[in-house]
């Protein structure tokens, strides 16, 4: 009984690898380029985007059960992907331009003033949010259908793009 669920859900497992090695290339990259002081104040910026898009995937796995019972309906469940997609924009592009007006307020309220620098770096980085957190809703669709292997097929192809952007780069970055 376990392995068909570990045949269909290892799709998933993968594709979760995947995303943490592009999610983490930027600090490794980071990290090969500039100080540690430079990569804490990035992470500490980065680590509310982080949550919210962590909040963003908990609300994907609160949508899969439905949106897959309506696979027999697809009218039903085009309706409920388009409010999901709406809802997800109603609190993105707030906290997106939220992030923006007020990313040196909130970097310091959250982790204090010696983190105030990397207020820039949290409202350049809450511009990504909306493309970040409408990516979800496609996903989910996705596993619903049971097409997770679609999911790690895109995500290689986003790896290998950005493995082939770090060689581009000339040696003296």
């Amino acid at each position: 009984i376990a392995g068909p669920v570990l045949r269909r859900s290892l799709p998933l497992a993968v594709h979760a690898i995947l995303g943490l090695l592009i999610f983490n290339a930027d600090v490794l990259l980071l990290r090969w380029l500039r100080d540690s002081a430079t990569v804490g104040q990035y992470m500490a910026a980065y680590a509310l985007i982080s949550f919210t898009i962590n909040l963003s995937v908990a609300y994907g796995q609160t949508l899969l059960p439905s949106l897959t019972a309506l696979n027999r309906s697809v009218v039903e469940q085009h309706a409920m992907y388009r409010r999901s997609m709406l809802q997800i924009g109603v609190w993105a592009v707030p906290f997106s331009l939220g992030g923006w007006f007020l990313g040196v307020e909130v970097l310091t309220f959250v982790f204090g003033p010696a983190y105030r620098p990397a207020g820039h770096l949290l409202a350049i980085l809450a511009l990504s949010l909306p493309a970040s957190l409408w990516r979800i809703g496609p996903q989910t669709l996705l596993i619903a259908h049971n097409q997770q292997h679609a999911l790690v097929d895109r995500k290689s192809t986003r790896l290998n793009s950005s493995h082939t952007d770090i060689s581009r780069m000339p040696s003296s970055a």
